[in-house]
């Protein structure tokens, strides 16, 4: 049962692109105990699995631990039968386009703004700051999102939102200098790509929409 387990750990890690180092810390693990956990020398704990999945809210509890169902929850929340699929929550959070801002935040989409996008079934909308990205995303502009729940299929070279512990960052993504990192690039030429350590992101989204207000005389 313990070789199952560390055989789901270890498809869990190859998932995010994690290195088990990079994987603890985002649990809050000690990365030296979960490597010996990872070699069988520590008995995998039922804390050390709801850290995991604390860390990992997509994450299906059930195939963690007993490798049944679906690695990544695939139920959504099911919505009122009368909601219209073009309305989103607005995350009162702007995404950053230049560098990462030194803050995170918590919302609850239950109390946010709702507003009309132009595409059906995005999860929230989110307005951006900074002219990294500009002249495809201009300050201002609304972006709307859905969420990548594979990450072996991230659209490199594609502007995307990343949904960090630091706050949202919008910017195209390539592979990082190292495994445990992502690039952050932009299209404003006048800004300097940077790394994004993996342990950080929360969530990877799609952009699916840009709403533009226009103020006219």
């Amino acid at each position: 049962m313990e070789e199952a387990l560390i055989g789901r750990l270890m498809t869990l890690m190859r998932h995010y692109e994690l290195t088990p180092n990079a994987f603890a810390k985002k649990s809050t693990l000690d990365p030296s105990h979960f490597t010996k956990m990872l070699k069988g020398e520590l008995t995998i704990t039922k804390k050390t699995l709801d850290k995991i999945c604390k860390a990992f809210p997509e994450l299906n509890i059930d195939w963690l631990k007993t490798g049944k169902g679906e690695m990544l929850k695939t139920e959504n929340p099911k919505k009122p039968e009368n909601e219209d699929p073009y309305v989103v929550p607005l995350i009162p959070v702007s995404a950053l386009a230049g560098t990462l801002p030194d803050f995170s935040s918590s919302v609850f989409r239950d109390r946010c703004e709702r507003v009309h996008v132009p595409v059906p079934d995005c999860d929230f909308a989110i307005q951006i700051s900074g002219d990294s990205m500009a002249p495809e995303y201009k300050p201002g502009d609304y972006i709307a999102v859905s969420r990548i729940n594979d990450r072996r299929f991230i659209p490199y070279s594609t502007p995307l939102l990343l949904d960090t512990t630091e706050g949202a960052v919008l910017k195209c993504i390539e592979p990082g200098a190292s495994p445990d990192c992502l690039s952050a690039v932009s299209l404003n030429p006048h800004y300097l790509p940077y790394q994004i350590p993996k342990d950080i992101i929360r969530g990877i989204y799609r952009i699916k929409a840009v709403v533009r207000i226009i103020k006219t005389l």
